[in-house]
């Protein structure tokens, strides 16, 4: 009767995902592997298994193997890296079917260099999920201008190809009004630090730092760390690298509401887990630094995240000045004229696309008059 129902099921449904569960509980597959990595652009041909099936979307393609003699494999192929999900009947039988999928679709590297890959996280029904994207970003001498002389100082002093992080489970804290170029910034750091650090981006901090201990750890102790990983590699023969491991960077955005004196009330032990993980038993040893954005002033977080030795950098994402909003207008589309200070950069992006200029902005919008306030709805993307 399962039997039955699942190839009915099998007929009726085009989703590759939900043909891989469905198959999954037909042939009793309850356990899994999960991997994510960048590929060489000419691979083609891989040799899997026998398939199932495949779909193509504008720039993914999903396929689905039969691996061994029940196995199976699930890829997705996107943004020049690809992501693999094997099932089987035993943990060994999993890890063993990713080993094959590692060694039939080799690692590569990206040839574009304003591409950076970034693990996407976040937590399904099926447990931590991994997801691996190409961002694009822009190198930091380039967006330099777009910040106050202050804090392009401060983050410079990131951006240095010199900096390396001196004790793992550090954090980096930036703080500022929406709008200011955190985002920005943060893409072009991913470019600075690809060559020794690997970027993990948290899709859901709250489930990432709540009732999942199966979802932190395995984030922060990474495949590197990974007691069946080194079965495997020793099953296959393979030697385990004399290089140390790779640092990982999670990143935290807009996250300031679990970071306030009041968070342990909201949302339980959430902040409690941050603070282990930064530099708390958890964290200690491992090549780990954790970049949180938040648009909250600092004197609104808890003491114990700024604290002094906690914090590997703290930076300010502050407003343009009048003098600096004029020469920043200036320099682009040769206006002099600026409705006072305390303009975002979405704000000036904003005036030299034909958007309202700052002080229809913020007539419209009830802006106070210092400007200090969110960006604007008509104010381009995050920024």
């Amino acid at each position: 009767m399962t039997k039955h129902v699942a190839a009915t099921f099998l007929q009726a449904c085009d989703d590759l995902a939900a043909q891989c569960d469905a198959l999954c509980h037909e042939r009793g597959l309850t356990h899994r592997a999960h991997d994510a990595w960048p590929v060489a652009p000419d691979v083609d041909g891989m040799e899997l298994g026998e398939p199932v099936g495949s779909t193509m979307r504008p720039g993914r393609v999903e396929t689905l193997h039969t691996i061994g003699d029940v196995g199976l494999v699930f890829v997705v192929a996107a943004d020049g890296g690809v992501t693999v999900r094997t099932h089987a009947a035993s943990p060994v039988a999993a890890a063993e079917a990713l080993a094959h999928v590692r060694e039939v679709i080799p690692r590569g590297s990206n040839p574009n260099p304003n591409l950076v890959p970034v693990s996407f996280w976040t937590y399904s029904p099926n447990g931590p999920q991994r997801i691996r994207r190409d961002v694009d970003a822009d190198l930091w001498p380039s967006i330099t201008a777009n910040y106050t002389a202050r804090t392009a100082e401060a983050v410079g002093r990131l951006m240095d190809p010199a900096f390396r992080p001196g004790v793992g489970g550090q954090l980096v804290l930036w703080h500022g009004d929406a709008g200011t170029g955190k985002t920005t910034a943060l893409r072009a750091l991913a470019r600075e630090w690809r060559k020794w650090c690997e970027m993990h981006y948290i899709v859901d901090p709250d489930q990432f730092f709540g009732k999942h201990a199966d979802y932190m750890m395995r984030v922060l102790l990474g495949a590197d760390t990974d007691p069946m990983a080194e079965m495997m590699r020793a099953r296959h023969g393979l030697a385990r690298t004399s290089q140390p491991p790779r640092w990982r960077l999670l990143i935290l955005e807009d996250c300031g509401e679990m970071l306030q004196p009041d968070a342990r009330r909201e949302v339980g032990q959430a902040l409690s887990r941050f603070l282990n993980a930064c530099d708390g038993l958890i964290g200690r040893g491992l090549r780990v630094l954790v970049l949180v954005t938040t648009n909250e002033p600092l004197d609104k977080l808890h003491d114990a995240v700024s604290r002094p030795g906690r914090c590997a950098a703290r930076v300010e994402f502050e407003r343009f000045g009048a003098s600096e909003a004029r020469a920043w207008l200036a320099e682009r589309d040769g206006r002099k004229a600026v409705p006072g200070g305390g303009l975002t950069l979405a704000e000036l992006f904003g005036m030299i696309k034909g958007f309202q200029d700052a002080g229809e902005q913020r007539r419209s919008i009830g802006f106070a008059s210092d400007g200090r306030s969110e960006a604007p709805p008509h104010a381009p993307g995050r920024i």
